[in-house]
């Protein structure tokens, strides 16, 4: 196929996005077409020495819990854009799908293979064991539960944030909102700048593990990296209905 019949043009959609992330055509031609502005730039350098990250010596969990299809839903509810109430049973399952997420994260880089196919397993065993996961979700009160910026407020909370501090998990400590990249019109161009830090840390992850959308799985493309898996299940008619089928096709599934 030619490179045109290959790229969605429309793929910073995060439903459309539909290159292979083992193919680096997207990689080289979005690096030849965007670069970071000066203040992005300034605060994914801010961010990465604070959460002490260097580039490709870690890996990326992505949780979005605000994608209808995360519901197993095929019609569009107010919470995606206007923000999940952080209560109760949407509470609950976000923790829950953390949870998972980050167990998964660490079956899939424990056995990781490196890109010459060589097998290394006790050396991806030490990269795991002294590499940190950087976290990031559609949903900042999700981050703050995972990284533990305040007491838990039950035993579930406990549990992830237990499994984070063990699996040395780290996330942005700020409050700013976090909203969709193809969301325009909606606030000021300012309010996008938490989205694009997270997009590029994820693309500079050796390992990117996700959950449903196709945000992450464009971080994957960016990065061009071989190391993709996803650790949600869906139905085929819930997959096609948000365009999903060749983010979760070309994605590895999660062993647990």
């Amino acid at each position: 196929r030619s490179l045109s019949d290959k790229i969605h043009l429309s793929a910073i959609d995060e439903n459309r996005v539909s290159l292979d992330s083992s193919d680096t055509s997207f990689s080289v031609i979005w690096h030849s077409f965007f670069l970071p502005s000066e203040l992005l730039r300034c605060r994914l350098e801010q961010s990465t020495k604070s959460l002490r990250l260097q580039p490709g010596h870690y890996h990326a969990i992505h949780c979005r819990v605000r994608h209808p299809a995360h519901f197993g839903l095929v019609r569009l509810v107010p919470e995606d854009y206007g923000g999940t109430n952080y209560t109760g049973k949407q509470r609950e399952v976000a923790i829950k799908t953390a949870l998972r997420a980050i167990q998964c994260a660490n079956l899939v880089v424990s056995t990781t293979k490196p890109a010459s196919g060589i097998e290394l397993r006790e050396a991806t065993k030490r990269m795991k064991e002294s590499a940190p996961y950087y976290f990031f979700s559609d949903s900042e009160d999700l981050v703050h539960s995972v990284i533990g910026t305040q007491a838990p407020k039950d035993s579930l909370e406990m549990e992830l944030q237990n499994l984070s501090l063990t699996s040395n998990v780290v996330g942005l400590r700020s409050r700013d909102s976090i909203r969709h990249i193809d969301d325009s019109g909606r606030g000021p161009l300012a309010s996008y700048l938490r989205s694009f830090i997270d997009l590029y840390l994820a693309a500079s992850a050796r390992c990117i593990v996700r959950g449903v959308g196709g945000f992450a799985h464009l971080a994957a493309m960016i990065s061009g990296t071989d190391c993709e898996s996803t650790y949600f299940l869906l139905p085929n008619n819930v997959i096609r209905k948000w365009g999903m089928w060749d983010a979760y096709r070309t994605a590895t599934r999660c062993p647990l």
